[in-house]
């Protein structure tokens, strides 16, 4: 299956709606969704342990590079 086109070609998009309604609309389904992780939290502490902000969230966002394969749509193809 290929990207959509989109990704490929000059897009220009319009929204009528609210972005700051949108973006607390999307933190709230994100922070439920992520609520109880144990062995996630786990590993973050273990990964980012005595690091500044900066280091950490970019050993988490390598960590997730190597070891964590794509499986289903992506969070823009939900509907909130």
């Amino acid at each position: 299956k290929t990207p959509p086109a989109w990704m490929f070609v000059p897009t220009l998009n319009f929204s009528s709606g609210n972005w700051q309604d949108y973006s607390k609309k999307l933190k709230t389904y994100l922070e439920k969704a992520t609520k109880n992780q144990r062995k996630t939290d786990a590993l973050t502490a273990k990964l980012t342990a005595g690091k500044v902000p900066l280091y950490a969230m970019k050993i988490i966002r390598d960590y997730v590079a190597q070891k964590i394969r794509a499986a289903g749509p992506g969070l823009s193809a939900f509907t909130l």
